[in-house]
């Protein structure tokens, strides 16, 4: 059952990266507005100025969402 699942998601807002007609963010943006709509616990952060790459930021973020219990 997803809603016993934590998600985090992340994105560069300047991720124009194409999957399928939609760009990554608007993608990954969705993605996270429907597992919030289904009651899954999601925690989406967006990342300004950063494209299609992960950062140190992200990763740092990442690091820190799974450090949580």
């Amino acid at each position: 059952n997803m809603r016993d699942v934590r998600c985090f998601i992340t994105a560069g807002e300047d991720d124009d990266f194409a999957v399928s007609t939609q760009h990554r963010f608007a993608c990954a943006e969705a993605f996270a507005t429907v597992l919030a709509g289904a009651g899954v616990p999601v925690e989406w952060r967006p990342f300004p100025g950063v494209a299609h790459f992960p950062t140190p930021e992200m990763e740092a973020a990442s690091q820190e969402f799974l450090a949580r219990p």
